[in-house]
């Protein structure tokens, strides 16, 4: 079981949405992602696996969340779940992901 997912982060002073490598600001519900936006994000996009990296209810709960627009208008991401990381965490379901450059995404669990 696998679910596909774009790492994106949220500048907490601004809101900003960018990928995890990039700075160019993307909105999620605007369905004309650039070119140059749209390689950033399946550059910085992985999947995520259960049981072997994170846990069943994590995959099963972005399997349920909607696509977002920017995605589902692109062809290419058209499967893609967003991950929006801030201050390094996201919740999903009833868990905390975290991103670490180096580390990559991780439960509390894998600490």
């Amino acid at each position: 079981m696998a679910v596909s997912v774009a790492l994106l982060k949220r500048d907490p002073s601004s809101g900003a949405v960018t990928t995890v490598s990039g700075n160019e600001p993307l909105d999620l519900a605007d369905d004309r992602l650039s070119t140059a936006v749209t390689a950033q994000v399946l550059d910085d996009a992985t999947v995520l696996s259960a049981p072997d990296g994170v846990p069943e209810a994590v995959v099963h709960a972005l399997q349920a969340a909607a696509v977002p627009a920017a995605f589902a208008a692109q062809p290419w991401l058209l499967h893609h779940r967003a991950l929006v990381f801030e201050n390094g965490r996201c919740v999903v379901g009833d868990r905390v992901l975290h991103y670490d450059e180096e580390l990559g995404v991780y439960t509390d669990d894998d600490l």
